[in-house]
């Protein structure tokens, strides 16, 4: 095996995501993984507005909407008994979370639904077209460092052979059990193991109870079984996330037969024709490491940071973070930007994690709506339940009682503070108008064109198309927008360029262009690179 530049480990999200991006830049990546493929259980589904931004500059988002296009059609959270029980609860994705022409405001993208397996074998065809090495059946035995550079033991599965591999820097992408922060001794901090699941991969022709309430998630809870259904498919493919400890005594066997068992008081009907895939227990912890970098060697996704499942963020959160890190390693590699650039990974990605994990945390130990009998505007209930509620109760908070604008707020509003972005204005809210920072505005140009669609893969300035940048000789390109687009943007009291990182992140604004040395001194200094 040849000696990479990277090197990583696992092939999940993260991983994949990290492979995808690092190659088209020239780095020499092997990703390596345990198993024959990749996934081939169903895992996450929900892929967020900024995910689906990120795949968007990679040229992939039709073809992620064209994996997932069976699950186009689900627009609704129920609350049951069981399938063919009491409905309790119907809740319209319109109001869990911004949709159409209010969402268009604010990114050209839509919250899109594909299962993980299907997104790891697209993902894996396009790192590998793009260059990048993937060895599957293949895991990392052993590793040591020093500071300039990693030595990997790599074994072969089938064949048991060991080879050592050299390389520059080592991205662990190998989940929330992952090794590799154990053997650096990082500890996870948090809250651990919050509720057990069972995650059931399983198949079953259940139209009979879901026709005409297409639902994205589906939660179940009767007396012998508690946990949510989530369908793959719409056919015959559905995962159940059991929560063992109620469902299962203590010491019972998970066997297929205990499986079934329990699919089928979720389904309130034992005649359904169940087969098991496969079975995954897994538990919901908020859990957060206090460094994502030790040396040479970098934690993404899981893990790093251990999110519980409310608001399906542990997918995306991986994604994006191998989105801020990829573009660093590449200028470093490249010699186009200073060492310690790297160190801005774990200043921005950090922060962002430890919010996320907070907000999934709230939203899981909110109360069910059954519980308190709380109803959103346009919620839908079920008749039998509509008389039965205490109206003297007060109302929960959980996800469907934040306002949309949170909701999003949680996905696209965040802010950078590092070394890779100058000072400047506060984001307020959703109030995005190129604060350093912030992702880069979006507005329409014209029909599914965004101005984000104009970002180059590298660093850039972007301005108006009436703006003179005299005396400005630098490497990087210049993108012009029309003056009223730009307005639009920035308002009318915003700044007449701004700097823009390659991964679409506001580096820094300038409201008179006779500051443009701002920019000399921050690529001079190799804090940014261009």
């Amino acid at each position: 095996m040849p000696n990479p530049s990277v090197l990583i480990v696992w092939a999940g999200p993260a991983g994949l995501t990290s492979a995808l991006l690092l190659a088209p830049y020239g780095v020499s990546v092997t990703l390596v993984e345990r198993h024959p493929g990749t996934s081939i259980h169903p895992k996450s589904r929900g892929l967020n507005v900024r995910t689906m931004e990120i795949l968007r500059s990679l040229g992939l988002e039709e073809a992620v909407k064209e994996a997932g296009q069976a699950l186009q059609k689900n627009k609704y959270m129920l609350f049951v008994e069981s399938l063919a029980g009491a409905e309790i609860r119907r809740i319209a994705d319109d109001d869990l979370m911004m949709q159409g022409d209010a969402l268009a405001e604010y990114t050209p993208c839509t919250w899109t639904q594909c299962a993980q397996d299907s997104l790891e074998t697209l993902l894996a065809r396009e790192a590998r077209a793009a260059g990048a090495t993937l060895l599957f059946h293949h895991e990392l035995v052993s590793f040591d460092q020093d500071t300039t550079e990693v030595r990997a033991q790599i074994r072969d599965c089938v064949s048991c052979d060991q080879q050592s591999v050299m390389v520059e820097y080592m991205l662990a992408c190998d989940g929330a059990n992952s090794p590799v922060r154990k053997q650096l001794g990082i500890a996870l901090e948090g809250r651990a193991e919050i509720e057990h699941f069972i995650n059931v991969y399983f198949r079953a022709d259940l139209k009979r109870y879901v026709d005409g309430r297409w639902f994205g998630i589906c939660f179940v809870e009767n007396p012998t079984v508690q946990g949510l259904f989530l369908p793959v498919d719409n056919e015959m493919r559905w995962l159940f996330n059991i929560q063992s400890g109620p469902a299962i005594a203590p010491g019972e066997e998970l066997t297929q037969e205990t499986c079934k068992r329990l699919i089928h008081a979720a389904i309130g009907d034992d005649q359904i024709e169940v087969e098991i895939l496969s079975a995954l227990p897994w538990a919901a912890s908020a859990l957060v490491v206090p460094r994502l970098r030790e040396n040479r060697v970098f934690l993404l996704g899981d893990a790093g940071h251990i999110m519980p499942p409310a608001g399906g963020f542990g997918l995306n959160v991986a994604v994006q973070d191998a989105h801020n890190l990829a573009w660093k390693l590449s200028h470093v590699l490249k010699g186009k930007a200073e060492a310690s650039l790297l160190d801005s990974y774990e200043e921005e990605r950090l922060p962002v994690a430890r919010a996320i994990v907070h907000y999934s945390e709230q939203e899981m130990d909110s109360p069910r709506p059954w519980e308190h009998g709380e109803q959103k505007h346009g919620e839908q209930e079920a008749p039998q339940q509509a008389a039965s509620h205490d109206q003297g109760e007060e109302e929960a908070h959980g996800p469907w009682e934040a306002s949309l604008e949170e909701q999003l707020q949680a996905v696209i509003g965040f802010q950078y503070q590092s070394r890779a972005v100058m000072s400047g204005p506060v984001l307020d809210g959703l109030q995005l108008h190129g604060q350093p920072g912030t992702r880069f505005p979006h507005a329409w140009l014209e029909t599914n064109r965004s101005t984000l669609d104009l970002l180059p893969s590298d660093s850039s300035i972007a301005t108006a198309s009436t703006v003179s940048l005299n005396g400005w000789n630098a490497a990087l390109p210049v993108i012009r927008f029309p003056h009223a687009v730009w307005t639009q943007m920035m308002g009318t009291a915003g700044p007449k360029a701004v700097l823009v990182r390659p991964d679409g992140i506001v580096a820094g604004e300038f409201s008179e262009w006779s500051s443009s040395g701002s920019i000399q001194t921050m690529t001079e200094a190799g804090h940014f690179g261009t």
